[in-house]
């Protein structure tokens, strides 16, 4: 549907930029946050992929054949429903690029660092608690088509393997309202196209013992804890522009080694960039 893995590459990764700070937590406990999306920098995410949801199923001629079924009906209640209160969906974000300017000017807060990681890794790291690694889409306020193809894809996708849940309303319903969460993740406003971005979805309802807080700026950011039993698919390091790139890369490897995370290749960023 909305992945792309060839894309990637023969070897897949994927690359998460954070803090000096957030690399410690990362590397020292083996682990990733995966946040509440309408809690992430655009406040408008979620809201930005639900209307298109909710455009491309008023607007689309391709959605008129499921009429019969009584699945377009169930879809635009579910859209409507989730505009008046934000679903639930926890993502974790990447990019592909290990040395992006956009990415040190957005997310890295003083020293930042990308984080190189195995796709095969991350699936498996995923595998018991289920969710999905995505492309994001970048789409513009009103154009629909996108989203009419990723809808109708995942939709297809359903009936084609489960056929039968179109006769039980309740059922079709909640299968019907996963896709909906999952695809509102998939879209962000075409403005920050230059991040090139990909996520991992959650869209399940954790269990609420699950769910942590933290602080970031002014609000408490929910999120759970993606946990490896020993240390993360980490193929590469890159140290992001600062006062003293060296000195900091030979602290990292040396965090790295003591880790538990052998020998792995840390280097240092090409953009001149003053932070």
């Amino acid at each position: 549907m909305a992945n792309s893995y060839a894309q990637l590459g023969l070897d897949p990764t994927l690359v998460h930029y954070t803090s000096l700070y957030g690399l410690q937590g990362i590397v020292g406990n083996h682990s990733l946050f995966v946040s509440h999306a309408a809690f992430l920098n655009d406040r408008e995410e979620l809201v930005h992929g639900l209307r298109a949801a909710k455009d491309a199923i008023q607007q689309s001629s391709r959605f008129h054949g499921w009429n019969q079924s009584k699945l377009l009906p169930v879809l635009n209640d579910v859209v409507e429903d989730y505009l008046k209160t934000p679903p639930d969906v926890y993502v974790t974000c990447f990019g592909t690029d290990t040395d992006s300017l956009t990415h040190w000017r957005g997310y890295c807060e003083g020293q930042g660092v990308s984080i190189e990681l195995s796709l095969a890794g991350l699936e498996q790291l995923t595998g018991e608690i289920g969710g999905e690694f995505q492309q994001v889409i970048y789409s513009k306020v009103g154009d629909h088509g996108q989203a009419a193809t990723e809808i109708q894809a995942r939709v297809d996708w359903l009936i084609e393997r489960m056929g039968s849940f179109i006769t039980n309303e309740n059922q079709r319903r909640l299968l019907l309202a996963k896709v909906v969460r999952s695809a509102a993740a998939a879209f962000k406003h075409v403005g920050f196209k230059d991040e090139t971005e990909w996520r991992y979805v959650y869209s399940e309802q954790p269990a609420p013992d699950f769910i942590q807080f933290r602080v970031r700026d002014n609000v408490l950011v929910p999120y759970f804890v993606l946990k490896g039993a020993g240390p993360l698919p980490i193929t590469k390091v890159t140290v992001g522009p600062g006062k003293d790139q060296e000195f900091t890369r030979k602290s990292i490897e040396r965090f790295l080694k003591a880790s538990g995370y052998g020998i792995v290749p840390v280097i240092e960023s090409n953009v001149p960039y003053r932070t």
